[in-house]
């Protein structure tokens, strides 16, 4: 047996054993997707207390990690009354410029008190891989009533190409699918036996889905629809009535009610009046031949929200044969897309069982979903192969429900990313793959012996197909900030201008250490209104507001496309941005230049050097920022410094 093999094999081993006793079946559950979970984070080897998991964004959402517990302290801590300090830490992590950050109150801060800062984060990824598929286990119980039926639908969730993609670019917080799976556990519960703890449980976790992550709550509203769609139409586990109607419609109030915190920012930002446009656009999406025209690059750079996205939409759609693409990293494992498809066809096979949840009626609503949530994963137009180009005909391309979507739902508009409902797909696709694996022990009657082997086989493979497929081993890093930025945190509250202008989440993270305000910076409005004065006013003070055109913003924007020739600026745009605003330094990055630039990253550099030199002399300082490999080496690059006042 391989590596691998070994601990599959000795988990499974385990949950037998310990499934007779009275912690037993929850137990050997959790050991055995902790173990899985582990072998998914394997790469991290000795290097738990220094090396994150993932790469990407991570450093741009360990600091808002950061921002977010700077904003709750403050909160708590200052004059403002303990009301207005519970509604910000409500509302205050679901403004979009930083995202719902429920978690960060419930899962990071206190695992960061427990474990220290590197540590609680890779903890949190083993974490939410094993309670994914632990609840993805549960329910399976609750709909299969089998064991191997719900470890199929487990290891579906678990071992899942999505999840592993979001923790390994960063966004640990798509991976927390946990809320989502028991709001439909609850869901079914409630279905199955309306009463007064199904509903307030399924009340419960819907608005916990939605303040952990806003789209899942969107997902959990279109399964709901879904399975009253199917309750309306199928007697499989009974049909629609008063009572389940009553209970249903309690636990949707309950809900919406323990919702509306966490959405309120997306509705609207109280005391500004300012609305958020991207709750509804009210406009036809564009068509395929402008999201593909040549000249995109000049459309991205428009002032609009939407227009700014369309990267996004090119690159988190899925190509329609995602589902069977071994060698395509965002796949689902094909053994779970074959159980998934052969569960429809197998369920009209007659064969005694003791309940009929593998019967075709009982499985409408898992593969209705599925189909439903697969189709908005291939994005406004359907895309082909690996290379992802889209279908194009002579009279376009082929347009998906997506687009639809879009325009006329609310908080659907912002939903850039079509990808993010493969975690409802995913969790149809688990109960199909059970139901299918309990159709076959039931037809072939296989002994306890052989589910067990089944059950680690199906295991095994899906793991060796994520190497296959490239999903696995996750990326690490190790995020060092360079000294200089400890010697600026001893400097007088001042504006730091970080160039070249957005080029990676980095430069805001290196604002953990010097706690100074950042030109541009995202954290400009972040915050709720009516914030009590603070550190927190310093960081959001908006200093362009009113005044959109400077030619010495100008001036520095331009140092990223030509840094031979920036332009000039005038004395009174240079005032207004350093003297008024004080914008003290400058500080230019040699790394950034090679995202700009990676044939000749170092001549751009000592371009954006010779262009400052000639207003503001030599550097004042010089610094070495080190971004660390896979191979534990570091690469050097340069950093200069340039005092603006």
């Amino acid at each position: 047996m391989s590596v691998t093999t070994l601990p599959v094999w000795g988990a499974v081993c385990a949950v037998n054993r310990l499934i007779n006793s009275r912690w037993g079946p929850f137990c050997g559950v959790f050991l055995l997707f902790l173990i899985v979970g582990l072998i998914q984070l394997r790469d991290l080897n000795g290097m738990w207390s220094t090396w994150f998991v993932g790469s990407g964004e991570l450093e741009g959402w360990l600091w808002r990690f950061w921002w977010m517990k700077k904003m709750l302290v403050e909160a708590w801590t200052s004059s403002a009354s303990w009301k207005y300090a519970l509604w910000v830490s409500a509302v205050a992590g679901c403004y979009p410029e930083t995202g719902n950050l429920f978690d960060l109150e419930v899962m990071s801060w206190p695992l960061e008190l427990l474990f220290g800062y590197v540590l609680h984060y890779n903890i949190k990824c083993l974490l939410v891989l094993t309670l994914n598929g632990v609840c993805g286990y549960y329910l399976g119980r609750q709909w299969l009533n089998s064991r191997a039926g719900a470890l199929a639908c487990a290891l579906v969730i678990a071992i899942s190409p999505y999840s592993l993609y979001e923790i390994s670019i960063g966004r640990i917080r798509q991976a927390i699918i946990f809320p989502l799976i028991l709001y439909v556990f609850y869901l079914c519960a409630l279905w199955r036996r309306p009463c007064f703890a199904n509903m307030a449980w399924t009340g419960f976790w819907g608005a916990i889905t939605s303040a952990f992550y806003l789209y899942y709550g969107m997902a959990a509203f279109f399964f709901t629809v879904i399975f009253i769609g199917w309750g309306v139409v199928s007697p499989a586990y009974g049909r629609i009535n008063v009572r389940r109607l009553l209970f249903g419609i309690l636990a949707g109030v309950l809900a919406l009610i323990g919702t509306f915190p966490f959405v309120s920012s997306y509705v609207e930002r109280s005391g500004r009046g300012q609305h958020l446009p991207e709750m509804m656009w009210g406009r036809d999406f564009l068509t395929l031949e402008e999201l593909t025209s040549p000249n995109i690059e000049t459309v991205l750079k428009q002032n609009d929200p939407l227009l700014n996205s369309l990267q996004r939409f090119r690159t988190d759609s899925l190509p329609w044969q995602y589902a069977f693409m071994p060698h395509y990293s965002r796949c689902l494992p094909w053994m779970f897309s074959a159980l998934a498809l052969l569960a429809w066809p197998l369920a009209f096979v007659k064969r005694e069982q003791s309940d009929n949840s593998c019967r075709p009626g009982a499985l409408l609503p898992w593969a209705a979903g599925m189909v439903f949530f697969y189709v908005l994963t291939l994005g406004p137009y359907i895309k082909d192969g690996f290379t992802g180009s889209y279908v194009a005909y002579d009279s376009g391309g082929i347009a998906s429900p997506y687009i639809i979507l879009f325009k006329y739902v609310p908080a659907f508009a912002r939903l850039f990313s079509p990808v993010r409902m493969s975690a409802m797909m995913l969790i149809c696709a688990g109960i199909l793959a059970g139901a299918c694996t309990r159709k076959i022990f039931d037809l072939l009657r296989f002994p306890a012996f052989l589910k067990g082997v089944y059950v680690a086989l199906l295991a095994i493979i899906s793991l060796h197909s994520l190497n296959v497929c490239g999903a696995l081993p996750l990326p690490t890093s190790r995020i060092e900030i360079p000294d200089y930025y400890y010697q600026l945190a001893k400097e007088k509250r001042c504006c730091i201008a970080e160039i070249p202008f957005r080029t990676g989440d980095s430069l805001q993270y290196y604002q953990i250490a010097h706690e100074q305000k950042l030109l541009l910076g995202w954290s400009d409005g972040a915050t709720p209104p009516g914030f009590p004065p603070g550190d927190i006013e310093f960081y959001t003070k908006r200093i362009f507001e009113g005044k959109p055109q400077n030619t010495f913003l100008d001036f520095m924007e331009a140092l990223n496309v030509k840094p031979e020739d920036p332009g000039l600026f005038t004395e009174e745009d240079y005032n207004y941005v350093v003297r008024d605003s004080a914008v003290h330094y400058a500080v230019i990055h040699e790394r950034g230049c090679y995202q700009i630039s990676p044939e000749n990253g170092s001549s751009h550099y000592q371009k954006i050097l010779d262009a400052m030199e000639k207003h503001f002399g030599a550097p004042v300082a010089y610094s070495k920022e080190y971004v660390y490999g896979r191979d534990n080496q570091p690469q050097e690059f340069n950093m200069a410094v340039f005092q603006l006042i």
